[in-house]
């Protein structure tokens, strides 16, 4: 990838281009596939994305032991 995780140069924008053809490859891919099931990348940081649509939905604050199945 481009950067480390939480980087906040200008190396962690997701359209940045001086950086190795295989990083490029690497963040092309995750950022296609990641649109490709409804997520957007933000703008400054090539990790980060938001679903499209979040909007729409409630937000669920629940504790991991909830989560859990029976």
């Amino acid at each position: 990838m481009p950067t480390a995780f939480d980087d906040f140069t200008e190396r962690a924008n997701p359209y940045y281009s001086n950086i190795p053809v295989i990083a490029k490859k690497n963040r092309s891919l995750l950022i296609d596939v990641m649109k490709k099931y409804g997520f957007t990348v933000y703008d400054s940081e090539w990790w980060h994305f938001d679903f499209n649509g979040w909007q729409n939905f409630s937000l669920l604050d629940l504790d991991f032991e909830e989560l859990k199945k029976p």
